[in-house]
């Protein structure tokens, strides 16, 4: 579990919430941060813990996880990271321009935060964190998302952290992008001018459809684990608290 602490012994970045699928319990990966918040349970179909390896296996069709949400206060800043490998061959049967879900954390049909997988074409995708915010009657008026700068390398595990820093944009937001402590410039804009908080579910993998035929957004690959921090961590912080270092 990585706790930051400032000079004064306090928490610089208090965790919200850690799943590891290496703590797997009964079949459901166990929430181990010391806040509330629920187990993740697989799916019934295409989803499998693999207690060797410590990963949630998803096929890319029906896998997928679930926990209750939100967990952490996402109008203030936050960092969220995941460790992930992509299946590059159940990926090459997804069509041009599809997003596989990482993770993400549900408000209404959208999603108030995400970390996606993108196909452009048969081998090029790339790493993406998103944020939305909300229009009128619920609708959303702005999504901003921030792409990896190189290629996304499948069939490895990387960890892929996404921050939402509010100190510089009036409490609105600046988006930030990771990739195994890596910090990606992005080409677009990357400030918020309005923030959401998830309400829904938090998933893991896709999510399932309302008619309950399968997933949307479907992942295929695995995941070890998933992390929430209260605040918004530095590229040093990234770097150093963040990615598995090597043993």
């Amino acid at each position: 579990m990585v706790e930051v602490h400032r000079p004064d012994g306090a928490l610089a970045f208090p965790l919200a919430a850690h799943w590891d699928a290496a703590d797997a319990e009964d079949g459901r990966i166990r929430q181990t941060g010391p806040y509330p918040g629920g187990e993740l349970t697989p799916s019934p179909t295409g989803a499998t813990l693999d207690a060797q390896e410590g990963s949630l296996v998803l096929d890319g069709v029906t896998g997928h996880a679930s926990a209750n949400g939100p967990v952490v206060d996402e109008t203030g800043a936050f960092t969220v990271s995941a460790r992930v490998r992509a299946d590059s061959a159940a990926m090459a049967d997804k069509p041009d321009g599809y997003r596989a879900l990482v993770a993400g954390q549900r408000a209404g049909a959208e999603y108030s935060w995400s970390l996606w997988l993108r196909k452009f074409s048969e081998d090029a995708y790339v790493w993406e964190f998103t944020r939305t915010s909300p229009g009128s009657g619920g609708a959303t008026a702005e999504t901003i998302t921030v792409s990896s700068d190189e290629r996304a390398v499948l069939d490895t595990w990387v960890e892929l952290t996404g921050v939402h820093d509010t100190v510089e944009t009036d409490g609105t937001g600046r988006l930030g992008l990771f990739v195994d402590g890596m910090q990606q410039f992005p080409w677009g804009p990357t400030d918020m001018t309005g923030v959401r908080q998830g309400t829904g579910v938090l998933t893991v993998g896709g999510a399932a459809e309302a008619a309950g035929t399968g997933t949307e957004h479907a992942l295929a690959g695995a995941v070890r684990s998933l992390r929430v921090w209260t605040g918004a961590m530095s590229p040093h912080h990234v770097m150093e608290h963040v990615v598995p270092q090597p043993q």
